[in-house]
């Protein structure tokens, strides 16, 4: 109720400009603008409206847009890294397939072995 003259009725992210923006901030925050829930009766005559529009095919809503490539087939898109990439792949999925380990356990260091053989 109340919505300001020269700002569309839309929502308030869809407007383009600071100034009704700040016309819309203004009048929410003086309450001059407000929500008020509908009664039963004005909720029903909305809903009935709603429903004649809709019979008769008349737009109630902007449609939404439809993708460029409607109605085309959707291929793969190639890897980023080429062949050497799909390569990498497939042997990182076959070892992961498997359960092998990704490294060894236990690493012996240098410093180990040469303390054994002195």
């Amino acid at each position: 109720v109340g919505w300001p003259e020269g700002v569309k009725f839309t929502n308030p992210s869809v407007i383009s400009t600071v100034a009704e923006a700040r016309k819309l901030c203004d009048a929410l925050h003086s309450g001059s603008c407000f929500w008020k829930k509908l009664s039963k009766n004005e909720l029903e005559l909305f809903v009935t409206e709603l429903n004649t529009h809709c019979a008769a095919s008349e737009t109630v809503h902007k449609p939404q847009k439809k993708c460029l490539d409607a109605g085309t087939t959707q291929k793969c898109k190639a890897p980023a890294g080429g062949k050497e990439n799909v390569q990498w792949q497939k042997m990182a999925c076959s070892s992961h397939r498997c359960g092998l380990p990704k490294s060894v356990e236990v690493i012996s260091t240098s410093n180990e072995e040469d303390s054994e053989d002195a």
